[in-house]
């Protein structure tokens, strides 16, 4: 999405600071006169929604929240799990513990590339 910012010091704000207009110039899912809608989750993936989250927490990281987020540019959704864990760890640290409880719980390759953990 292409966001213009555009300052008017003419009209002054409460606190006397300007106004700020976003205007939305086009967005990237705009295509033959319309809007693509964001597709919906595959039924494969929230099924192993719980079997992903209930591995990560056999190996000892505590989950606080859970999401599946669409990436346009990749055309796949993304579990995005929040867990204070990841943020005394080393990066390869946890790439290596998630690889491990997800293809100990028999998870697909394909999936299990697409969880994240990112610090809540």
């Amino acid at each position: 999405m292409t966001i213009r910012l555009r300052l008017k010091p003419d009209k002054p704000t409460m606190r006397g600071g300007p106004s700020i207009y976003l205007l939305v110039v086009r967005s990237l899912f705009k295509f033959d006169g319309g809007f693509m809608e964001t597709p919906r989750l595959p039924t494969r993936d929230k099924e192993n929604e719980v079997k992903i989250i209930a591995a990560l927490r056999t190996q000892g990281i505590e989950v606080s929240a859970w999401e599946w987020r669409y990436l346009p540019q990749l055309e796949q959704w993304d579990l995005i799990v929040k867990t204070p864990w990841v943020q005394s760890k080393d990066p390869q640290i946890v790439t290596r513990v998630r690889n491990n409880a997800l293809v100990n719980a028999g998870i697909d390759a394909d999936i299990a590339s697409r969880v994240r953990l990112e610090i809540p």
